[in-house]
Order: structure tokens, then sequence, then C-alpha cells
């Protein structure tokens, strides 16, 4: 019976420190995605910031370019000299 409760306390000690082991690389885990999370959140606004500059730069491009087809076309109907029309 003595050798039996002996076996039982080695397996429940054996438990616990397996038990111990899963929980610190669970935290391990858990502390790992954490910083992927803060990494990738960082990522994601700089490339926000970064595309808001661009579209800012295509739109400011799109309309020099819209007046400077306005622009030609005037001077054009000026100098045939239909401005009036």
């Amino acid at each position: 019976m003595e050798e039996l409760l002996r076996l039982r306390e080695s397996q429940l000690t054996e438990a616990q420190t397996q038990h111990g082991r899963v929980s610190e690389s669970l935290q391990f885990v858990e502390t790992e995605r954490k910083k992927e999370k803060v990494e990738l959140e960082t990522v994601v606004m700089e490339l926000q910031s970064q595309l808001s500059v661009f579209a800012s730069h295509q739109f400011t491009r799109i309309t020099l370019h819209t007046h400077q087809i306005a622009a030609g076309h005037f001077i054009r109907l000026f100098l045939t000299g239909r401005a009036d029309a």
C-alpha cells in the first residue's frame, strides 16, 4: 500500500512539473503573440500613413493635370479666335 502511495505521489509530482512547464510555454507563446500584434499594428499604421500620403499626391497630380488640360483648351480657343465659344 505504501509503495502505491509513493507511486501516486511521484506521478502527482511529475504531473505538477509537467503542468508548470506547459504553463511557462503557454505564457511565452502569449507574450510573443502580444509582441507580434503590436508590431503588426505599427506596420498597419505606417502603411495607412504612406497610403494617405500617396493618395494625396495622386489627387494633387490629377488635379494639376486637369487644370493643365483646361488651360491648354482655353489657350487653343483663344488663339483660334473662338474664346467666346
